[in-house]
């Protein structure tokens, strides 16, 4: 199975919003820019992402929210006749006095999923102490196609207008676009220009795959408000078992022309794939030479899940590593982690120091139902400020106003691509189903099925690309593409 790439998840821990930009970036801005992403992604510091004030707009929902359009939209149908399913998540806040929860929530979010556990809005609210009540705050839409990939995401905002009423405001624009083998293409981050009443494009992330469906480049262009310029280049080498070993990351000189060298990301594995070593270099154009900048070290206990990790920075004046920050992993009897205790290393006593702690419930169905934040000061030796989030876990069935949701599906398979079991779903029955080779030779068929959703097994095709035709009781064909892993 693929590995999910570093740079990737850079993007989706950021949720600082700074406003528009459309201006030309200089090379120095973005590669500032990407060493703020880096530093979320590689920290473990539940506090890094405030620790940060120079982050492109609501890198959040970038890579997995996925993109917006308006929902304006002829596949989209109001809730009226839809019954939908709600969860609801409440916040509390940590009091340093009593060093325990508070028990009135400061935040509710509201999730609305349709039939098949799409979620298709999220609202947030804040709890207004002067009213007494619960206020808005922020609300995404999702729109998904007939694959139940999200195609893009609307955020908007609970804001004053200046003069007499609260409204909900355009913020951001996710877009999303595949292609046939139902692989993300394009993903385009789009801000709504208050002066114009239109959405501005921003910045977007163009992707190519190999033939066994790696993801080898990421090219991420700027629209300087006449043309996408290039910004950043995510290349990425795997080795034989299909491990990410390489993401090599290359930033436009706008002066020069030509893509350069900034930052590469090396990653070690054990003998049963576990991603143990991950080591961030920098590039040195003045040594023509790739410089060591940071190393997290991974180990994993019995049960091959992590027991702890360790982050070293690298000390160029005496060429050695030096401690950073650690955690550990715990786990309850059937292997559930519920905690995780991260520490800093104080370089003057040269001691470990207890900074935050991550904790986790779960039901009785081990669904994870709580998970909470708490920093701790060493000074006086208490946790001083935390978060606390339940999710109550109870899908009730409401008939909400003003969602949009999509159509009725009429046929899906997925996931695409897959390694050994393929879903088939369709409106109607299906009677049968053909897979052929790119050469046209039938590899498999199945008749006589008579259901309208069922499982295909897969797993002894070959790797590589397939045709899927599908027919049903109406005598309906319908041919799909289909990637083997």
């Amino acid at each position: 199975m693929k590995k999910t790439l570093l740079f990737a998840g850079l993007s989706v821990l950021c949720f600082l919003v700074m406003g528009q930009k459309t201006e030309k970036v200089s090379k120095s801005n973005r590669i500032s820019d990407f060493k703020n992403r880096m530093y979320i992604s590689t920290s473990k510091d539940p506090m890094a992402i405030t620790k940060v004030k120079t982050l492109k707009a609501n890198e959040l929902a970038a890579q997995e929210l996925v993109a917006p359009q308006t929902l304006k939209n002829s596949n989209l149908k109001s809730t009226a006749t839809v019954r939908l399913l709600v969860d609801t998540t409440y916040t509390y806040p940590w009091d340093a006095g009593s060093q325990d929860w508070c028990t009135v929530p400061v935040a509710k979010m509201l999730s609305y999923y349709d039939y098949k556990h799409n979620l298709i809005q999220y609202t947030a609210f804040a709890w207004n102490y002067e009213t007494k009540n619960w206020q808005d705050s922020v609300q995404f839409f999702y729109k998904y196609n007939y694959s139940n990939q999200v195609l893009n995401v609307i955020q908007q905002s609970w804001q004053f207008d200046g003069i007499e009423k609260y409204s909900w405001v355009n913020v951001d624009h996710y877009i999303y676009e595949y292609n046939d083998l139902g692989q993300q293409s394009k993903f385009v981050y789009q801000y709504w220009n208050y002066d114009s009443n239109n959405w501005d494009d921003i910045w977007q992330h163009e992707f190519k795959y190999d033939e066994i469906g790696n993801n080898i480049l990421t090219l991420e262009t700027w629209w300087d408000g006449s043309e996408w310029t290039p910004g950043i280049n995510f290349i990425n080498k795997y080795d034989s078992l299909n491990h990410v070993i390489l993401n090599l990351i290359k930033v436009w000189d706008n002066t020069s022309s030509i893509w350069t060298d900034a930052f590469q990301y090396i990653y070690g594995y054990d003998s049963l794939g576990n991603n143990n070593s991950l080591l961030l270099q920098t590039w040195n154009p003045d040594g023509d030479s790739w410089d060591n900048c940071q190393l997290e070290t991974i180990n994993y206990n019995s049960s091959n899940k992590v027991d702890n990790y360790l982050f070293q920075l690298w000390d160029p004046n005496l060429s050695i590593w030096y401690d950073s920050q650690r955690g550990y992993y715990k786990y309850d009897s059937i292997g559930n982690n519920i905690c995780i205790v991260g520490e800093d290393y104080d370089q003057f006593s040269n001691t470990w120091i207890t900074s935050w702690e991550n904790l986790y419930d779960y039901n009785a169905q081990n669904k994870q139902i709580s998970n909470s934040v708490l920093y701790y000061d060493a000074g006086p030796g208490n946790w001083y400020f935390g978060a606390k989030t339940k999710d109550m876990k109870i899908k009730n069935v409401v008939e909400p106003k003003h969602i949009a949701v999509a159509t009725a599906i009429t046929l899906e398979v997925f996931p695409n691509p897959v390694s050994d079991f393929v879903n088939i779903r369709n409106s109607a029955d299906i009677s049968g189903v053909q897979m052929f080779d790119i050469l046209g030779h039938e590899v498999m068929v199945k008749n006589n099925i008579g259901l309208n959703s069922f499982q295909l097994d897969i797993a002894n095709l070959k790797s590589g690309s397939y045709l899927m035709k599908i027919t049903d009781s109406k005598g309906t064909s319908t041919t799909k593409r289909l990637v083997k892993r």
